[in-house]
C-alpha cells in the first residue's frame, strides 16, 4: 500500500469519526423529560444543610446487626432452603 493510500484513508477515518462525533453531541444535549418527578434538594441555597440533615439521619438509622444475630439469621435461612429442598425431592 502506497503512503499517499494510507493518508487518503485515514483522512477518510477522521471524517467518519467526526460524523459520528457531532450525532452523538447532537444526542447528549437533546433533552430527556424527566417524568415530573420532584427535585430531592427543594432549592440550591438548602443543598449543604439537606446534605448534612440526611447524613446525620442515616447515620442514627444505620443499626448494624451483631454476629449472634447474623448467625441466627443465616441457620433460618439454611433451614427455609432445607424445607424447600426436601419438598423438591419428596416430588420427584
Amino acid at each position: 500500500m502506497n503512503t499517499n493510500d494510507i493518508v487518503i484513508e485515514i483522512d477518510a477515518e477522521i471524517s467518519r469519526l467526526r460524523e459520528a462525533r457531532e450525532i452523538l453531541a447532537r444526542v447528549e444535549t437533546a433533552s430527556i423529560p424527566k417524568l415530573n418527578r420532584p427535585s430531592k434538594v427543594p432549592f440550591a441555597s438548602n443543598a449543604a444543610s439537606y446534605a448534612s440533615a440526611k447524613s446525620a439521619t442515616k447515620s442514627e438509622t444505620k443499626r448494624p446487626f451483631s454476629a449472634a444475630v447474623r448467625a441466627k439469621m443465616a441457620a433460618a435461612q439454611r433451614a427455609r432452603w432445607a424445607k424447600v429442598k426436601s419438598k423438591q425431592e419428596k416430588s420427584k
